[in-house]
């Protein structure tokens, strides 16, 4: 039987296949679409290595004007996991069929980076049950002996902190500097 009108459906994902999707997302639109880089930490985010995920514009004097970031408690989602069940129901219509919010701040970051003609940088940070020096053997990557210096953050970054309601422990960051 059909009805006339919009109808609503729902897809079920589990937690951390929605995680993953927003990660990829994420990365798709602000850092790169794909790549070793890529693979690389939806592999450590697989394995729960991943605590944190920065996208940054970065001007020519290698300061840090604009950055978007995902944080994980993997703790706090493993209790959500566990109590509240591993699958969630989101609309579908939801751009890529993820949570809006970190598709809207995805689109500020890069209306932000574009109109300021930076250039993309990123960062990770792990999750400290684990050893770092495990964490990058397991993943390959080689420490550079002489890396380039990091960039500096701006001291006007000014943002707003976003808590994920269907990722318990898992948050977004849009922090922009407000005189550049």
């Amino acid at each position: 039987m059909s009805h006339s009108g919009s109808t609503s459906r729902a897809g079920s994902y589990t937690r951390e296949s929605l995680l993953t999707t927003q990660v990829k997302i994420f990365f798709n639109r602000t850092i790169c679409g794909s790549g070793p880089a890529k693979d690389m930490i939806i592999e450590a985010l697989r394995k729960h290595y991943v605590s944190e995920i920065e996208a940054r514009g970065i001007d020519a004097d290698n300061i840090v004007r604009a950055s978007l970031e995902i944080k994980i408690d993997w703790w706090t989602l493993q209790i959500a996991i566990n109590t509240g069940g591993d699958i969630v129901n989101i609309p579908t219509d939801w751009v890529g069929g993820v949570n809006p919010d970190l598709t809207d701040l995805i689109d500020a970051y890069l209306e932000y980076f574009i109109g300021r003609s930076l250039t993309r940088g990123w960062r990770w940070d792990y999750n400290r049950v684990f050893r770092l020096d495990a964490i990058l053997e397991d993943l390959g990557i080689v420490d550079d002996a002489n890396p380039p210096p990091p960039p500096r953050y701006s001291d006007a970054l000014e943002g707003i902190m976003v808590n994920n309601p269907y990722l318990p422990g898992v948050s977004h960051r849009l922090r922009v500097d407000t005189t550049y």
